[in-house]
């Protein structure tokens, strides 16, 4: 990782892919989970997404939702919301959306939910009303409708309020339009 050989790793781990050795793959990054090197594992999802290999990417996460690793998905999208990479989080989850996996958006938004990091479901919601994508955030609350989590529906929408709040009177840069 020194030499930021993400193109390798990228390549590597294709091949792990190809040989469908998702085993393989989930073990490499809960090492880098185990040693806390989560800018390596956010170094290499950026490169599947430079590369629009969003297959690997999605096959991946679903091998951490087989494991019931909520834990490691939890940290490896924090990553990518302290380094602002919105649009890595927005292009990861709409992947989701078009295999209709929306069991693994549940969860892992129950995840942020029970870390009670709302900043992040904002963060990540405001991304798909950015980009338009009012099909995703419909079918992600009526996910949360049919598992009856109305706790997490609710707070979910009051952080928009504050935000929207928060916004009429001051106005802020990072405020939405």
């Amino acid at each position: 990782m020194n030499y930021f050989n993400t193109v390798l790793m990228n390549d590597l781990l294709t091949v792990f892919h190809k040989r469908f050795n998702t085993v393989l793959m989930y073990d490499l990054l809960t090492v880098f989970h185990k040693r806390f090197n989560t800018v390596l594992m956010y170094d290499l999802l950026t490169v599947f997404h430079k590369r629009f290999n969003t297959v690997l990417m999605y096959d991946l996460l679903t091998v951490f939702h087989k494991r019931f690793n909520t834990v490691l998905m939890y940290d490896l999208l924090t990553v990518f919301h302290k380094r602002f990479n919105t649009v890595l989080m927005y292009d990861l989850l709409t992947v989701f959306h078009k295999r209709f996996n929306t069991v693994l958006m549940y969860d892992l938004l129950t995840v942020f939910h029970k870390r009670f990091n709302t900043v992040l479901m904002n963060d990540l919601l405001t991304v798909f009303h950015k980009r338009f994508n009012t099909v995703l955030m419909y079918d992600l609350l009526t996910v949360f409708h049919k598992r009856f989590n109305t706790v997490l529906m609710y707070d979910l929408l009051t952080v928009f309020h504050e935000l929207f709040q928060h916004c009429s009177h001051e106005r802020p840069p990072h405020c939405l339009s």
